[in-house]
């Protein structure tokens, strides 16, 4: 049997790192989420329809938790301010390169959790929630996904979706 089918297989995050106003927390970060892209929809269904049709109505809340091992000065100085957050990745290419994933933004430093100790076992870390109000998605230098709440854009692949409410608006 001959297949000449090219298969290659999935991006894999290597590695990240996390900057907070510029702070690296290289070495003591242990693990991030980054936030859902999602829809705010109002299911909608006329009078001779078959089935509902979901219509965008906004977009949810944007929020990316971040652990780290040690309790940061620099973390709690910010707290219930308007910070920057940085997320730098590495993914693994099927060819053997590895290609930088980067994503910032700018928002509140909404909730650091408590520190969490237990007799013999390693303890003293934190997490914290920063809430987007501005968010970027860069995937190998393309810009995949601009976010701006305050100003109303929406960019998707080099696409504004908001452009024309904000003509409309005379913006």
């Amino acid at each position: 049997m001959n297949i000449d089918v090219l298969t290659r297989l999935p991006h894999s995050l290597m590695g990240f790192d996390v900057f907070l106003d510029g702070v690296d927390f290289w070495g003591v970060v242990e693990s991030g989420e980054l936030p859902d892209f999602e829809e705010e929809v109002e299911k909608f269904m006329a009078g001779t329809g078959v089935a509902p049709v979901s219509v965008p109505v906004a977009m949810k809340e944007m929020s990316t938790k971040v652990k780290i091992a040690e309790p940061s000065p620099d973390i709690y100085k910010r707290f219930g301010q308007r910070s920057q957050l940085v997320f730098r990745g590495s993914l693994f290419a099927s060819g053997g390169d590895e290609i930088p994933m980067v994503v910032t933004q700018t928002g509140l430093l909404q909730k650091i959790s408590g520190v969490k100790a237990e007799a013999g076992k390693r303890s003293g870390g934190i997490e914290f929630n920063h809430d987007a109000d501005t968010i970027t998605l860069e995937i190998n230098g393309e810009e995949l996904i601009y976010i701006d709440n305050i100003n109303c854009i929406k960019r998707i692949g080099g696409v504004n979706l908001t452009a024309s409410r904000l003509s409309n608006l005379g913006r």
